[in-house]
């Protein structure tokens, strides 16, 4: 009698018999040459923490406006000689004290919050199966904050983040992610975001380079054009990463689980 047929294991991610801490996709019948080093991160409880620094960084801008506008009023009655000098110094220092804290309370901890989560985000997709990605995971965070760079790569990097997370293409996704639709929801997302960087960039620049109460007014303008822009900026951020986390939860779940077997 002849020996029973091997039955050949289904097809999934198996420890790779060429690198025994990676895995490697067997189709069923054969290895392909999909391979990944480690199970993808689960990024809801990271997520949860950045959709609560958003929100509070909404509420700190909002609030930033009964600041800015009574002191440009202000700004504007100082110029037509209706406010002395000591009381819109006073204003100014209200002002200044508002931004501060509206910066360290509310926008740079969800600033950092999301550049962790970005970076994150960015780093699982080898581990989803996505292949031929062309940013270095290292590189996301930077990308934020070299000028002319800032306005163009880090939404380069959310469409691969969205386009690779897709639960509903294969495990053994290779590079099938590159045809997927970018929804409008990332170039709204993006357009308010470059709003925001220009107007605070402008409301920065006039605080520190300007010169008299021309600039004061021009200054508040921009401050109270960044608060705005920022709201919607951060909420449509926090739509942004609900969506992008609860897509790679889903496709996490495509994989296996814990001890691999090795597939020969």
């Amino acid at each position: 009698m002849s020996a029973p047929e091997q039955q050949l294991p289904s097809a999934g991610w198996y420890v790779d018999p060429q690198d025994e801490l990676g895995q490697r996709y067997w189709d069923g019948a054969r290895w392909t040459e999909d391979r990944r080093k480690e199970q993808a991160e689960s990024l809801e409880r990271l997520a949860r923490w950045v959709l609560w620094s958003l929100a509070l960084a909404v509420v700190a801008l909002a609030a930033l406006f009964a600041f800015v506008i009574p002191h440009l009023i202000n700004v504007n009655e100082a110029l037509d000689g209706q406010l002395s000098p000591a009381e819109l110094a006073e204003s100014r220092d209200r002002t200044d004290t508002a931004g501060l804290i509206v910066d360290l309370v509310g926008v740079v901890p969800a600033l950092l919050l999301f550049l962790v989560w970005n970076y994150r985000s960015y780093r699982n997709l080898p581990r989803l199966g996505a292949t031929g990605l062309k940013h270095r995971s290292w590189a996301v965070v930077p990308y934020w904050f070299i000028p002319v760079v800032s306005l163009l790569l880090p939404k380069h990097v959310m469409n691969d983040v969205w386009r690779a997370s897709d639960p509903e293409l294969p495990v053994a996704q290779g590079a099938k992610w590159k045809d997927r639709a970018i929804p409008a929801v990332l170039g709204w997302w993006w357009g308010f975001v470059v709003a925001y960087q220009l107007a605070t960039s402008r409301a920065f620049s006039l605080d520190v380079t300007g010169n008299g109460l021309e600039d004061e007014r021009n200054e508040m303008i921009f401050s109270i054009a960044y608060a705005a822009l920022g709201i919607v900026a951060f909420g449509l951020t926090a739509i942004v990463v609900q969506r992008v986390t609860e897509r790679q939860e889903q496709r996490r779940q495509l994989f296996t689980t814990g001890d691999f077997p090795v597939a020969r």
